[in-house]
């Protein structure tokens, strides 16, 4: 029995862009809507959280 995924078609990897957050508008409102409830660094400050340092 394997256990390797799937191969993908050649076409189907150029026509993604995998280095960006969200490969389509339903996937990007997702996303947008996720990072409206985040807390911002200033506000993790203030309730003595650590921030990501990589969000500065």
């Amino acid at each position: 029995m394997s256990t390797k995924p799937p191969k993908i078609p050649d076409e189907v990897l150029e026509n993604n862009n995998n280095s960006s957050m969200a490969q389509n508008e339903k996937e990007m409102k997702k996303l947008g809507d996720e990072m409206k409830h985040m807390k911002t660094n200033r506000e993790l400050e203030a309730e003595n959280l650590i921030p990501d340092p990589q969000q500065d």
